[in-house]
């Protein structure tokens, strides 16, 4: 993983750790840290200041699409080719929950922003919507014909959008759906 200084175009430091191609990368709230996965089934955190692995999340049997920090960075969500998420405690390293429900590839996941509840997207052509505090699925969203590539909520909570295969871009009304829960 290269990080590049935005303003001179120059390499600022190189982050060597990962045995396949990286997935995906995201900044930490703080901009402090960068948490990585892979297709090595890892995830990993990474201090910027010292370009160092400080942790390393080996529990997915495939390939990991997407990770996601929480608010505080105290958990990290992962979706993977193994057809699950998994919530990870950073301070432990343990997983808390593993979310089973997907038929097929889980292409990303996210926390709501009151991290109340965890969306994803799958290749199966469906979202899903699961409460952390439970881990229980509480909605899926069926509409796509081909795989679902990402879903990401609104910024204030009330919408999801979601991108799939199908060349489709749909919007969901998610408060409304969730009156009935």
């Amino acid at each position: 993983i290269c990080i590049w200084d935005a303003e001179t175009g120059d390499l600022y430091g190189e982050l060597v750790g990962h045995e396949k191609w990286v997935s995906s990368v995201r900044f930490s709230k703080g901009g402090k840290h960068i948490l990585s996965a892979s297709e090595d089934g890892k995830v990993k955190i990474w201090s910027i200041d010292n370009e160092t692995c400080l942790m390393t999340f080996e529990i997915h049997s495939g390939p990991v699409n997407s990770a996601e920090f929480g608010n505080d960075e105290k958990w990290v969500l992962s979706a993977s080719d193994d057809k699950t998420i998994k919530v990870w405690d950073t301070t432990t390293g343990e997983v808390i929950q593993t979310l089973t429900g997907h038929e097929d590839v889980v292409s990303y996941a996210e926390f709501s922003r009151d991290e109340k509840y965890i969306l994803s997207s799958s290749w199966n052509t469906t979202i899903k919507v699961w409460d952390v505090e439970s881990g229980n699925l509480i909605r899926t969203y069926e509409g796509h014909t081909l795989a679902v590539s990402t879903a990401r909520f609104s910024n204030d909570g009330t919408f999801i959008i979601s991108a799939s295969w199908d060349h489709n871009v749909r919007l969901w009304n998610f408060t409304k759906r969730l009156e009935a829960y």
